[in-house]
């Protein structure tokens, strides 16, 4: 079977697996549910070659390709958790949980990670190295990707590209959209140390005043 007959073949799994996630969230480091039912995928899926939790949430998949070729490393990354808040669209799979909904695309990128171990698995034969599937917990909250760095997930074998997508409603369905460098903001901490300088009321300009 070629390629896109696959795609086409597991196509309403992958939407099913959408569904199931959406009707029930869960907020950052939270993701118990999700992270079993995303496992209990991976168990029926021929071809992987590992799967298991580098966190309470975390999981991590690799598929080593028997293909000839150079042997590279790839990683494939989905985010897991929801948000707070309360499902406002009138759809047969819409939350079942009050207070939490997925109303940034994670069940949509968890949904599409599975698909792409399953078409990573089914055509292993066709390239070299490994994939790693990085299904990831807390992106919301800056908890998740560093669970993965601490549990030495892009080392043996060392990484040499990572690719991660994001549902963009203001594009068309089958349009993907992307440029080389930066193209969306990152969350990060910043500080900022301030020193102030005392002066007299009478000479208020001499001093500093944070």
């Amino acid at each position: 079977m070629n390629l896109l007959n696959f795609v086409r073949e597991i196509e309403k799994d992958v939407v099913e697996y959408r569904h199931h996630i959406h009707r029930n969230p869960e907020l950052s480091l939270q993701e118990f549910e999700t992270a079993d039912f995303v496992e209990s995928i991976l168990e029926t899926v021929d071809g992987l070659d590992s799967v298991h939790r580098i966190s309470p949430t975390g999981i991590l998949a690799e598929i080593k390709g028997t293909g000839p070729g150079e042997s590279r490393c790839i990683v494939l990354r989905g985010d897991m958790d929801a948000l707070p808040g309360e499902e406002k669209a009138d759809v047969p799979y819409k939350s079942t949980r009050p207070g939490v909904v997925h109303s940034c695309g994670h069940d949509v990128h968890t949904a599409l990670l599975l698909g792409a171990v399953r078409i990573f698995a089914g055509y292993k034969n066709k390239f070299a190295g490994t994939a790693k599937f990085f299904f990831q917990p807390a992106e919301e909250v800056l908890g998740g990707a560093v669970q993965f760095l601490e549990a030495g997930a892009l080392d043996d074998p060392r990484v040499d590209a990572a690719v991660g997508i994001h549902v963009f409603p203001d594009l068309d369905a089958g349009i993907i959209a992307s440029r080389k460098g930066p193209m969306l903001a990152a969350a990060d901490g910043l500080s900022i140390e301030i020193l102030g300088r005392q002066s007299h009321a009478a000479h208020p300009h001499t001093g500093r005043d944070a």
